[in-house]
């Protein structure tokens, strides 16, 4: 094998290898990446594109729907009268306890965390109003933190629990939960 032909095999090893370092920083990127997704109860649209709080959606539940795992929904000040499922790692970040509501309307558990591999986030919260035999306020089966967040009003009819459940509580700090 003559210098040439040496040279042509290192020069395209070379790029063989830096094509895949890029489409390794390439693929690693959109792993990592997330998307901030947005919800207004009062000025939202549920046909809206929800990736701006100008272009928020309407309700929590389809903002949830558009999430993928890692994403974080921004929930702005209302009442939302919905029974929410997750089942994937989620942060949902309201305005405030005593300005964002998530009312259950007595209908079901309002926030149930549906899968054991989901790691869910809930801060400035307040839920509201839910009923269910396992959980009224929250049914847990994943990982739970819940920060500056209150539970309050949610009924369980269940005589016993066989996952943790949150009815009533006000988180003034964090309480995390697994």
């Amino acid at each position: 094998m003559n210098s040439q032909t040496k040279i042509l095999i290192n020069q395209k090893a070379t790029f063989s290898n830096l094509l895949l370092v890029l489409l390794l920083v390439t693929v690693t990127e959109n792993a990592f990446a997330s998307t901030t997704w947005y919800v207004d109860g009062l000025h939202g649209n549920d046909s809206n594109h929800c990736k701006s709080s100008l272009t928020a959606c309407k309700t929590i539940g389809h903002a949830i729907a558009l999430a993928s795992s890692g994403d974080s929904i921004r929930v702005a000040a209302a009442t939302y009268t919905e029974n929410l499922i997750i089942g994937i790692r989620l942060n949902m970040l309201g305005a405030g306890a005593s300005t964002t509501i998530i009312d259950g309307g007595s209908r079901s558990t309002v926030v149930s965390i549906s899968s054991v591999s989901a790691h869910v986030t809930l801060s400035g919260l307040t839920v509201f109003n839910g009923f269910s035999r396992y959980g009224g306020g929250i049914y847990d089966t994943g990982t739970l933190t819940v920060i500056a967040s209150t539970l309050s009003g949610n009924s369980c009819g269940a005589e016993k629990l066989p996952r943790p459940t949150l009815d009533s509580f006000s988180a003034l700090e964090s309480m995390r939960l697994s």
